[in-house]
């Protein structure tokens, strides 16, 4: 095994023998000593090694995996069916990767110490490339330039990569010991953050809006191998924030009750008050003597005409 990369539900695992397992995490958890580890898919296409693989950050189905390889090719996946969405050649070989937050792209490190962005999405694209299947066969050439270090730097290989969580700043670990920061916006390099005067291999970006923890372990219950299931056991260390907006997004439709409120609203009359009906009274009033001035005058002004004409 090779390289790794995880969601809170399936991990992908890349091997030199250039194949990509797709895990189920709850099943790599269980207890249950008689089921055996088996992954649930294997996405096979790349013809040598696997050097890095990297999840998208949808929580759907359609989720995509992007892997790298030694025969110089990037290729997106749909990793819950398995399918193969995009396959990008290089000109060099690519070690590390870095989706987009909004996984419009991915970008490349490579041997030579550059980097390079493999965009998904045209700007005059009316669907996804990566979902339109008359394309999906067809490798694509990344012609996009890579972004390059000065030539006194020495950066050595990319070994690994990172952005940041508007995908404005990107970091580069080297074998030269230093890390580098590019600005994706001008695509190109902007300065040495660091020289750790040793290889660096891995680099992790943390999120400026960490999720906040709602529940704590009251007890810690040491598990039985032999006994598949066991008691877990929390508490609440705060109150579950839920309002209208929160119910309307985490649910898989319109929930029941804002749909029957809105029904209602249909089909309930409208009753209007006595103030408003005086209102309304006034304002009909007001645009009936409008109309018969406008009537009056040109009733005037046709007369005016005539007797012009004669």
């Amino acid at each position: 095994m090779s390289c790794v990369a995880a969601t809170q539900s399936h991990l992908t695992s890349g091997s030199e023998d250039s194949n990509i397992h797709v895990w189920s995490i709850p099943r790599l958890l269980s207890l249950t000593s008689t089921e055996t580890h088996e992954p649930l898919r294997t996405l096979a296409y790349h013809r040598a090694a696997i050097t890095a693989v990297s999840l998208g950050h949808s929580g759907s189905t359609t989720n995509i995996c992007v892997s790298a390889s030694k025969d110089n090719t990037v290729i997106v996946w749909n990793y819950h069916s398995g399918a193969l969405l995009r396959t990008f050649l290089l000109a060099l070989t690519p070690l590390c990767l870095a989706i987009d937050p909004c996984d419009r792209g991915v970008f490349i490190g490579f041997e030579d110490g550059s980097v390079q962005l493999a965009e998904f999405i045209q700007p005059d694209s009316k669907l996804n490339p990566l979902y339109d299947t008359n394309i999906q066969t067809t490798p694509v050439q990344v012609t996009a330039p890579p972004f390059v270090g000065p030539s006194e730097a020495g950066f050595g290989p990319t070994h690994c990569i990172g952005l940041n969580h508007d995908g404005t700043k990107l970091l580069t670990g080297h074998a030269s010991g230093k890390i580098a920061q590019w600005d994706t916006a001008r695509q190109c390099f902007s300065t040495e953050v660091s020289d750790l005067n040793a290889p660096v291999t891995n680099i992790f970006m943390i999120s400026p809006f960490p999720g906040k923890k709602l529940t704590k372990a009251a007890t810690v219950v040491k598990p039985k191998l032999a006994e598949g299931n066991y008691t877990f056991a929390a508490q609440l260390t705060g109150q579950l924030e839920s309002n209208r907006l929160n119910q309307a997004l985490e649910s898989p439709g319109f929930p029941p009750g804002m749909l029957e409120e809105a029904i209602s609203r249909f089909s309930t009359p409208v009753v209007a008050s006595s103030s408003e009906d005086e209102k309304l009274r006034k304002d009909n009033e007001d645009l009936r003597k409008v109309v018969s001035e406008q009537q009056a005058l040109l009733k005037k002004m046709l007369s005016k005409q005539s007797k012009q004409k004669a």
